[in-house]
């Protein structure tokens, strides 16, 4: 009798042992310490807006160059960069294990087809004066590459 009790207590000790094994195997799976670095390239030092979207997270950094985001569950995110002057970054990343980005933002290009500069102005005599210039495409376009302070200065009161 009290060796079937024995040979009993030990297959209850093993079915134990493998039922807390089986738990903290499950649980180490679902642990969220895991980061996500992002450094970016950018020409200058304007402040990027960047962004991590994802099950029970929306956190947003704004810095000019790096990002870091700890205590992150594995899963699905959505990462999202967005500045002046810079076309928009957004990608999805499936997070395994830690991870380090290096992005290169991209400048956008804003095309100016005409512009006008208006200038109001009290002399010393107390007359007010409105200067306004206005610059064409046409006149862009014959002074295309250089740089817009360049063009300005050929406008009356600027």
């Amino acid at each position: 009798m009290y060796r079937n009790q024995s040979v009993c207590l030990r297959a209850l000790g093993l079915f134990i042992f493998t039922i807390q094994l089986f738990f903290t195997q499950q649980l180490e799976a679902q642990s969220c310490d895991l980061i996500l670095n992002v450094r970016i390239k950018q020409n200058g030092k304007s402040d990027l807006a960047i962004s991590l979207l994802g099950p029970e997270i929306n956190r947003n950094i704004t810095h000019p160059q790096f990002a870091s985001f700890g205590q992150l569950c594995s899963g699905t995110y959505k990462l999202e960069v967005h500045g002046v002057n810079f076309e928009s970054f957004d990608t999805s990343i499936v997070l395994k294990s830690n991870l380090e980005l290096s992005l290169v933002m991209k400048e956008a290009v804003h095309q100016l087809h005409e512009f006008e500069v208006h200038d109001n102005h009290i002399d010393r005599t107390g007359n007010a004066t409105l200067a306004s210039s206005i610059i064409t495409n046409a006149q862009l376009q014959a002074n295309a590459g250089k740089p817009l302070g360049e063009i300005l200065k050929e406008a009356s009161g600027v």
